[in-house]
């Protein structure tokens, strides 16, 4: 199975890894699964980086992901395209998330997120 990480997973998973709830951990840990992280989620680290939100940067980001063994995940025309399919609800309008689930949907792929917004896109 293919999983994406949302930004806030990636970031545990590299930075915090008790913080990941167990079943999550579980797709994670699964060697027949394949673990991506999104460009989408390094893109978002390094805004926050340089609005002083995080001090990793995309490159840490990106390096700490490798070093794991996640794969990267590129931002494909098919995944900005997909936005269209996207519901925008009132509660939930961040580009990254959104963008987070278009590239899901595109790719057939789980998002792994503890996210109550993303959740309730009932991917």
């Amino acid at each position: 199975m293919i999983y994406i990480l949302d930004t806030q997973i990636a970031l545990w998973a590299v930075y915090d890894y008790e913080r990941i709830p167990k079943d999550i951990c579980n797709f994670i840990e699964d060697e027949d699964n394949e673990i991506y992280y999104s460009l989408v989620s390094a893109w978002e680290v390094e805004i926050k980086h340089n609005i002083g939100k995080l001090q990793m940067s995309a490159k840490d980001f990106i390096d700490g992901c490798e070093c794991v063994g996640f794969n990267p995940l590129p931002i494909k025309k098919k995944h900005i395209l997909g936005l269209s399919e996207i519901p925008l609800k009132d509660n939930h309008k961040d580009p990254f998330d959104r963008l987070l689930i278009s590239q899901a949907k595109q790719e057939q792929a789980k998002l792994l997120t503890v996210d109550e917004k993303i959740l309730s896109y009932q991917l």
